[in-house]
């Protein structure tokens, strides 16, 4: 078949892998091997026959694989397992995955009377904004691009876990859990061409199906019309999900009470020029896939991307009641952001090293004493309550071949704050020397760097994880003692406290709503299962806890 190199039945990566070496233009004869690039039979390999190909790329699945055959509806083996649901007419309504699959998600029944009281997860995964970006992940996280496979089923862990005794707030809660599949925070609704890669982006389309099907009840299941409350939670790149959508199903599901529960997916900028780094993923990535954000944001605001980028939306436009969890050190945002750990010099070994009213804690000179009351004229305030950050001012106090970065003498590449803190050909983005490259893999950069393929930069990746990483006389800094983490942390905290509800930890977790943690965490005697339950059902104790240093 034209543009089926290996004879497998249909057109995939593999092909387009074998396509490109056999594109030479309209030059015939085309080259021996090459006959199934040749898709118009005239004698040649073109952007014609290119074009084809894309073509036949995207009417077997973005992926190239064929979807899976499987029942409608498996119910699950006992009354504690998940059933296993197609979206009726998935095609037709757009609730497909990115591969154009139909879409599946996963129900446990409720129990002891409480079938009525729904839980709905959206599950995370990050995204992908450019169709290179999506052709890579298509490669290194195909789960996140299509359908589970039949033999999986969500965890049973944190919120979802079906013990009683462990969970006995939402243990026997009707509960729905959405595979991301989508690629797009669901928030796309766009159809698969060539313009998109081949990819389809219907994550808002798949939310809305859902609940539709919910609501006429699949054979066997409760009806989500029956309701009489419903928590509609996400984590990650599903808490972002969550925000977007809150206000829509709310008035989907009206007059049912809706609250939402929001994990790890605030939006802080703490190192300089993230924002602007942002604003360019984010519109690029909402062109793509035909974003639809909320749509109160939308009439308020006269750019749409500040309906994307930001807190703007959660603080100033989501009106349904929501609760929101958020680590001051959370893994994936410091990765995000490139907030990593770097090599320094050390600058003392005992307190006697420094100067009056300072202690040497981890080589380090650090004090006078701070808090919230007495903050730091010039550093950060850290863990133990000592300003820290002021080892230097300007790079003439550093030693040869060194520079002085957030407080610290470090050996370069590191942090930058303007495109002069950066090499020739290189700029500031969002704090690390990057430089603009049409980089695919890591290979397309130079010895050390890192591609970032969504923004096609190549950047610095983490210096040091211990000191054993680092040269005579130096220490690696821990990334959550850096002053852009401590900066991040401080954000953090500002945005969570005045909230009605919220538990904000230190603790560097990622979506912590669906990990034991939930129930074991504590931070002054209470865990965040105790507090979103103080919050949720209005019992007495706090319902706004947070860690601070």
């Amino acid at each position: 078949a034209p543009g089926d190199f290996d004879g497998n039945g249909r057109v995939d990566l593999g092909d387009y892998a074998s396509f490109a070496p056999c594109v030479q233009g309209p030059n015939p004869p085309v080259a021996a091997g090459c006959e199934p690039a040749d898709t118009d039979n005239d004698g040649d390999a073109d952007l014609v026959d290119f074009g084809a190909l894309q073509s036949a790329f995207v009417h077997v699945g973005a992926l190239g694989m064929t979807c899976p055959d499987t029942p409608a509806v498996v119910p699950g083996e006992t009354a504690l397992d998940y059933w296993r649901v197609v979206v009726t007419d998935a095609r037709a309504r757009g609730a497909v995955c990115n591969d154009g699959c139909p879409y599946v998600y996963y129900v446990r029944p409720g129990r002891n009377g409480n079938a009525s009281k729904w839980m709905i997860f959206l599950k995370g995964g990050g995204s992908c904004g450019t169709i290179e970006g999506c052709n890579e992940r298509s490669l290194n996280a195909t789960h996140w691009m299509r359908p589970r496979v039949m033999t999986w089923r969500p965890p049973r862990e944190g919120i979802f876990n079906p013990d009683t005794t462990r969970n006995p707030d939402w243990g026997d809660w009707t509960l729905v859990y959405l595979h991301y599949c989508s690629s797009d925070t669901f928030i796309g609704n766009r159809e698969a061409s060539c313009d998109s890669g081949g990819w389809h982006f219907r994550g808002k389309s798949t939310v809305t199906a859902v609940l539709e099907d919910l609501m006429n009840t699949p054979a066997g299941l409760p009806s989500l019309a029956n309701a009489t409350e419903v928590m509609f939670m996400g984590g990650s790149a599903g808490a972002i999900g969550v925000r977007q959508n809150l206000d829509m199903v709310h008035d989907m599901l009206s007059p049912i009470p809706v609250v939402g529960v929001h994990d790890s997916a605030v939006n802080v900028a703490a190192v300089p020029g993230a924002e602007e780094l942002g604003i360019q993923y984010w519109t690029g990535a909402s062109n793509l896939w035909h974003a639809e954000p909320d749509a109160s944001c939308l009439d308020a605001e006269p750019d749409p991307i500040d309906c994307i980028v930001g807190n703007n939306l959660l603080l100033n436009h989501v009106s349904t009641p929501y609760f929101l969890f958020m680590d001051q050190f959370d893994a994936a945002a410091l990765d995000e952001q490139r907030i990593w750990g770097f090599c320094f010099q050390e600058q003392c070994v005992i307190d006697d090293d420094c100067d009056a009213g300072q202690a040497c804690l981890s080589g380090v000179c650090m004090g006078p004493a701070c808090d919230a009351i007495t903050p730091c004229l010039d550093g950060f305030c850290n863990e133990q309550q000592l300003c820290y950050g002021t080892q230097c001012v300007d790079d003439v106090e550093c030693p040869q071949d060194y520079i002085c970065n957030q407080g610290f003498c470090a050996r370069e590449p590191l942090f930058c704050s303007t495109d002069a803190d950066c090499g020739p050909d290189a700029f500031c983005a969002g704090g690390q020397c990057a430089r603009h490259v049409d980089c695919h893999v890591n290979a397309d950069c130079n010895p050390g760097e890192t591609c970032i393929q969504d923004l096609e930069i190549c950047v610095h990746p983490p210096e040091c994880s211990s000191n054993a990483d680092c040269g005579p006389g130096e220490l690696c800094l821990s990334r959550r003692l850096t002053p852009y983490a401590q900066q991040f942390a401080f954000q953090v905290r500002e945005l969570m406290q005045p909230l009605p509800g919220a538990f904000c930890t230190r603790w560097g977790t990622h979506v912590l709503l669906v990990k034991p943690r939930f129930f074991d965490g504590h931070i002054s005697g209470l865990n965040y299962a105790t507090v979103l339950a103080n919050w949720y059902f209005s019992r007495p104790g706090p319902t706004n806890v947070i860690d601070y240093p």
